[in-house]
């Protein structure tokens, strides 16, 4: 067969892009912070003053709000002092941690608790755009085990329209020390058990610290419980400002008479850079030879023979 570049029309695009291997709840920031605790009133209420290991599914946030890299637009609450993302949850009490639990979780204090006599279960929507909260409030909860019958739990997972943050606030809590039933799981679970966020503490709900299994805990006993007011907050990584297209591409842009031999290369426009997306062909916009193949930004700034590309020059036989 013999091969003639003469005729073939090279066409590259070099897409700057923060191309990642996805993303992770694990790599949230958090913040603890003591405030007020306000609570919420004319919201929608769930169920009755006996909710129980209930579910309630596909309930509209009224924004889009991206979780782990997904936008969504409904939560679904669980009475187990969680909510999942999406349209259906699961009930739990080892809501971060359960290998067969629901993805796409957080919890401001998941273990088995129900509501009390005078207890409810409510949500509300909040501010204006672009700053919109969606705020579910667990109003006098308690444990489940009859040792515990005097608990008196109050507190907030609260979504926020702008940046994405998690918040999770806590209000008037009277805790019964038991023997069981003592931890509780606080945190996030990504789209497995395996990418969580979650704190930990025997001692200081002021002073958690970072879970280094997906099991951490924290204590809750007569002494040792949130304070009226704290708030601990998670975010999604900042990007900052989108970096620059890629800069002096070699070949050039509609180049012909390109020799089998050459490299692809390029120079940062500048910017924080995590890859780029390589499009090469004879169509335009070119995608016939390599259709937004990764290059990581830290490889050399060339596309090699052994990636198995420089095979895309051939052509055909003219």
């Amino acid at each position: 067969m013999r091969i003639s570049l003469q005729r073939l029309l090279l066409l590259l695009v070099f897409v700057v892009a923060a191309v990642s291997a996805g993303a992770l709840v694990s790599e949230y920031s958090f913040n603890s912070t003591l405030g007020t605790y306000t609570e919420i009133t004319g919201g929608t209420v769930l169920g009755s003053t006996i909710n129980d290991d209930e579910s309630f599914n596909a309930i509209p946030l009224g924004f889009t709000f991206t979780y782990d890299g997904v936008a969504y637009t409904e939560v679904s609450i669980q009475t187990d002092a969680f909510l999942a993302f999406g349209p259906t949850v699961l009930n739990s009490t080892l809501a971060i941690s359960s290998s067969t639990g629901t993805n796409n979780i957080v919890s401001a204090l998941n273990r088995d608790i129900m509501s009390r006599d005078n207890g409810e279960l409510s949500y509300l929507l909040s501010g204006t755009a672009p700053n919109r909260v969606f705020t579910v409030q667990w109003k006098n909860y308690k444990r489940i085990p009859t040792s515990a019958a005097n608990d008196v739990f109050n507190f907030q997972i609260q979504l926020h329209e702008a940046g994405n943050q998690i918040k999770f606030a806590y209000g008037a809590f009277t805790v019964v020390n038991v023997t069981t039933a003592a931890t509780v799981q606080v945190g996030l679970r990504g789209a497995s058990n395996a990418d969580f966020n979650n704190r930990t503490t025997t001692t200081d709900w002021t002073a958690t610290t970072a879970g280094t299994a997906n099991n951490a805990n924290c204590r809750i006993s007569d002494t040792v419980f949130p304070p009226n007011g704290l708030v601990f907050t998670f975010a999604p990584a900042q990007q900052g400002n989108p970096p620059n297209p890629a800069q002096t591409p070699n070949p050039a842009n509609n180049a012909v008479n390109v020799a089998i031999s050459a490299n692809l290369t390029w120079m940062t426009g500048g910017g924080t850079v995590t890859g780029y997306k390589v499009y090469l062909g004879t169509n335009n916009p070119p995608t016939n030879m390599v259709n937004g193949t990764v290059i990581a930004s830290g490889e050399p700034a060339a596309i090699r023979a052994d990636r198995g590309v420089q095979a895309a020059y051939l052509g055909e036989d003219l």
